[in-house]
C-alpha cells in the first residue's frame, strides 16, 4: 500500500500565504494577522486561534471573523488564525 502524504508539513504554519489574492493583508513579524505582539494590550484582548478560516484567507481584514467578534464585544480580538 503506498504511503500519502495528503499535507504538506509546514501547511499549517503561520506565513503560507503564497496563494492569498487579497493584497491588503497586513501581517505582523511573525505572519500573524495581529498587530506586534508587545503592541498588544493582552489583559483586555480577547485572542482567537484556527485555521484560515479564523485567518480570513483571501477576506479583506473587516470582513474576518476576529473582526466581526471584537464589533461585538467591543473588544480587541487578536487574531492567531493560520493558513
Amino acid at each position: 500500500m503506498q504511503n500519502i502524504e495528503y499535507y504538506k508539513k509546514d501547511q499549517f504554519l503561520p506565513g503560507n500565504i503564497r496563494d492569498l489574492e487579497v493584497t491588503d493583508v497586513k501581517l505582523n513579524s511573525l505572519n500573524y494577522r495581529a498587530p506586534e505582539f508587545n503592541n498588544i494590550n493582552w489583559g483586555e484582548s480577547v485572542v482567537i486561534f484556527g485555521c484560515s478560516n479564523v485567518f480570513g484567507a483571501g477576506l479583506t481584514d473587516n470582513e474576518t471573523i476576529p473582526y466581526q467578534l471584537g464589533k461585538l464585544l467591543k473588544r480587541p480580538v487578536i487574531n492567531m488564525g493560520v493558513l
